[in-house]
């Protein structure tokens, strides 16, 4: 069983021309450091275009709310936050 295994592995070698095996393999390395190099570009834009979106919202969020809510009472600390005071709105 063990020598079918390895006359075929033998047979199998031989049937590869190994001429350009180096160059193949530079080849190679040439294309994954080429892919790796692209994807890291494309990680590192989508990180900065998902940190402009980030600020940007935070900022317009911040813009908006600080326009739309006027200051909190002293004397009242959390009833604009009630839960009913949210839902329903406020009845005074």
């Amino acid at each position: 069983m063990i020598d079918k295994m390895l006359k075929h592995l033998v047979k199998r070698d031989e049937l590869e021309p190994l001429e350009d095996f180096e160059r193949d393999l530079w080849v190679r390395e040439f294309r994954f450091r080429t892919a790796r190099q692209n994807n890291l570009a494309i990680a590192s834009w989508q990180a900065a275009i998902i940190a402009v979106a980030v600020i940007g919202s935070a900022s317009v969020g911040a813009a908006a709310a600080a326009k739309a809510n006027p200051a909190p009472h002293f004397l009242s600390a959390g009833e604009d936050m009630l839960p009913s005071n949210l839902l329903f709105g406020h009845h005074r």
